[in-house]
């Protein structure tokens, strides 16, 4: 990524970051995982087919999420075929899977069928508690830069329409749900949007 004319390197494809600094300074001996290769962030560093070599040579041993899980793994196992990425780095990624995968037990979990939950694990999710949380961490989280523009406040007399796009569902990604009749607003928006585009 480019800001003010610097480079500033993407930490899942900097070997001086994970090897030199978390591995060598930090002493850091646990499994290392990619961010999310599906984000514009890593994306736009260069071809998804040398990325991912790229970061597994860097340091890290496990990709986080997939675009195309059948394309990631062939460009990955083309990777080590082709020597692009070494056995050596490869045993060494397996190692540290396997290692935290002990570490947390799971083996011993799938022998005692205990590694899936049963349908009561599931009576957590949503929980009040968790709710609560949700509001008050998003609640915390909002923070305004700047008004340049002197935008805000949003007044209906002064904005007669107002475009809102929404990624996903109608609830966050954390989890917390919309305030108020939001899904209407979603519906009415869909109404309208071809007039809009």
């Amino acid at each position: 990524m480019w800001k003010k004319g610097i480079f500033l390197h993407i930490a899942s494809l900097s070997k001086e970051l994970l090897q030199g600094l978390l591995r060598g300074k930090l002493g850091f001996n646990g499994m290392i995982t990619t961010d999310a290769t599906n984000m514009v962030g890593f994306g736009c560093a260069g071809r998804r087919k040398e990325l991912l070599p790229k970061s597994i040579n860097s340091g890290c041993d496990m990709l986080l999420f997939t675009k195309n899980l059948k394309e990631d793994y062939e460009t990955v196992l083309e990777a080590v075929k082709s020597g692009i990425i070494s056995e050596e780095r490869l045993n060494e990624a397996v190692t540290y899977i396997l290692a935290t995968k002990a570490s947390l037990k799971l083996h011993e979990k799938q022998k005692s069928h205990t590694l899936i939950p049963d349908e009561s694990a599931l009576d957590i999710l949503r929980c009040k508690k968790h709710i609560d949380m949700a509001y008050q961490v998003s609640d915390k989280a909002i923070t305004l830069v700047k008004d340049e523009q002197n935008l805000l406040p949003l007044s209906k007399d002064k904005y007669k329409k107002v475009l809102t796009i929404v990624l996903g569902d109608a609830i966050s990604a954390s989890g917390k749900p919309t305030v108020g009749d939001h899904q209407s607003d979603i519906m009415h928006l869909e109404e309208n949007q071809k007039e809009i585009l």
